[in-house]
């Protein structure tokens, strides 16, 4: 039986994007988003910034060359696992491989 990894988040992008090519020619495209939860504090509702790795792969990653820091999108992907080993440390991180990535652009009202 397979189980569901399936990841939604619409947030900015925390910094310009970074794309490179593996040897094979395969693009590959790194960013951070952050998504903000409200949370009601004393009364007052905050925004509480939730930061989140996301990787593109291939031609979406070439068609997304565009997108900059600040640019508000939606990801939909899976969540993956990464694990190494530094000095002798155990290391793991999660992060969102996106499958498709929807720009958002709000446009004023006449």
């Amino acid at each position: 039986m397979q189980d569901t990894n399936l990841v939604i988040e619409k947030g900015r992008i925390g910094r310009d994007p970074e794309i490179r090519y593996l040897a094979d020619g395969t693009a590959l495209m790194n960013f951070s988003i952050c998504v903000n939860r409200s949370k009601k504090v004393n009364e007052v509702w905050t925004d509480i910034p939730n930061w989140f790795d996301v990787t593109v792969w291939g031609k979406l990653a070439e068609r997304l060359a565009h997108l900059h820091k600040g640019s508000l999108i939606m990801v939909e992907g899976y969540l993956k696992e990464d694990r190494w080993e530094k000095d002798g440390e155990k290391r793991s991180k999660v992060v969102i491989v996106a499958e498709k990535v929807h720009e958002i652009t709000y446009q004023k009202a006449e």
